[in-house]
This record gives C-alpha cells, sequence and structure tokens, in this order.
C-alpha cells in the first residue's frame, strides 16, 4: 500500500506556463484538510470541492493542500495543462459518468485529463 502523500509531480504532468495556467483563488471555508488534485467548482465567488451531483461545474485542480479552516487563498491550476486522471480527487459516491463530466468540463477549460505513464 502506498502512503505517500502526493506531490505537485504526482498531479501535474505538463502545463504551459505557471504565470498563465495557475491562479490564487479564494478556497471556501471548510473543515477537512482538501489534498492536492481536490477538482473545485466555483461557488458564490469562492472555491470549494465539486459535488457528484455537479461535477459537470468543475472549474479547477487544487495543486497545494489546503487545510481546514477559515476561506483562505488557494492555488490552482486554471486552464493550459495537463493531470494524472490518477490523482485527481472527486467526491466520494461520484459515478463513472459524473467523473467523466467532470473530465469533460476541465477539458473545456483546456485542463486536460490523462492517464500516467
Amino acid at each position: 500500500m502506498n502512503t505517500k502523500k502526493p506531490v505537485l509531480s504526482d498531479l501535474l504532468l505538463k502545463e504551459i506556463d505557471h504565470q498563465w495556467s495557475r491562479e490564487s483563488v479564494p478556497i471556501a471555508a471548510h473543515t477537512p484538510t482538501y489534498p492536492i488534485g481536490t477538482v473545485l467548482a466555483r461557488t458564490g465567488g469562492n472555491y470549494a470541492p465539486v459535488t457528484a451531483a455537479a461535477t459537470a461545474l468543475a472549474d479547477a485542480v487544487l495543486i497545494e493542500e489546503s487545510p481546514g479552516g477559515e476561506t483562505k487563498p488557494g492555488v490552482v491550476i486554471a486552464r493550459g495543462a495537463i493531470v494524472a486522471r490518477d490523482r485527481l480527487v472527486w467526491p466520494d459516491g461520484a459515478t463513472n459518468t459524473e467523473i467523466a463530466a467532470g473530465e469533460a468540463a476541465l477539458i473545456a477549460l483546456g485542463i486536460v485529463v490523462r492517464e500516467r505513464l
């Protein structure tokens, strides 16, 4: 069993340019820590993990761990990158169809989802 904590190079396979692909966005207040790779949606100006029922609203991928607490800035991939499919964090209970809808939403933003080689 692999217990290694994920790092950015596990998730981010390629980005066009870090100054263009990344954004600092407000991460909504939360209790659990959000791990690297959490798929986010914009909700009322803040970003939070997508829900299983709304994966098609995926807007970004978190590229740094976000500890629980008040609303705070976090860095995300917003465009122009390739991310590893097996490192994306979807909500518990998300079906393959819901995940495919979320991946399609990311692809529409220029965030390509691929298998790691």
